[in-house]
């Protein structure tokens, strides 16, 4: 192999383990919250139950903070760094909404985490950069993925599966390769979330298919 695909490779074999230790992070820390609540992680609940800093939804950092607060932060490590706002401080600012506003913090394995609209945008190999010349364009399915699906009401909630960015009426009317190229288009919203499905149903691996190079 030459040296461009055995970093390819090596990049992705990194990328795909700090996925997978922050899907599991996620997923332990909001069923740990909801058995004591039993209420659904959502942007729903910021709505109904936090209206006292989100009374109307568009509310997006106070909405957010709400969010962690409530669900996560007792029951993540307390390595975690939390940030101020969102990451418009590292992406260029004409990057996706998920990464502009809402919440976000830095687990102790190095990802970036930022909550949106009752889902996480998730940032591998998270690193501040103070120089606005040397900020990353998004890439859907490389730098960038999607885990949660939207849902502000709790007929959404019934048609969402975990952290499964795609809900489960949409998923049922593709298939794979529809997947495939859907990861593909110009569209940053359609092709974060069918990259990450795509990556979450292919066992937190990048198969030798998946589309978006390293």
């Amino acid at each position: 192999m030459t040296l461009p695909s055995l970093v390819a490779n090596y990049r992705k074999k990194v990328t795909a383990t700090q996925l997978k230790q922050t899907y599991a992070i996620l997923t332990n820390a909001i069923y740990k919250q909801q058995t004591l609540s039993g209420i659904p992680f959502s942007f729903y609940y910021a709505i109904e139950y936090r209206k006292d800093v989100c009374p109307t939804g568009y509310e997006f950092k106070e909405c957010s903070t709400a969010l962690f607060e409530d669900y996560l932060k007792d029951n993540l490590s307390e390595n975690v760094k939390v940030l101020d706002g969102a990451f418009g401080d590292y992406f260029y600012p004409n990057s996706h909404a998920a990464v502009l506003y809402g919440k976000a913090f830095i687990l102790p394995n190095g990802v970036g985490v930022n909550i949106y609209n009752g889902y996480f945008a998730v940032i591998p190999n998270y690193k501040f950069q103070k120089d606005y010349r040397k900020r990353p364009n998004i890439v859907p399915g490389k730098n960038a993925f999607l885990f949660g699906a939207p849902s502000g009401s709790l007929s959404d909630l019934k048609d969402i599966s975990g952290l499964l960015p795609m809900k489960k009426s949409a998923r049922e009317k593709l298939t794979r390769d529809d997947l495939i190229e859907r990861c593909q288009s110009t569209n940053r919203d359609t092709s974060m979330v069918a990259c990450t499905q795509l990556f979450i149903e292919d066992d937190f691996e990048f198969k030798k298919d998946y589309p978006i190079g390293f």
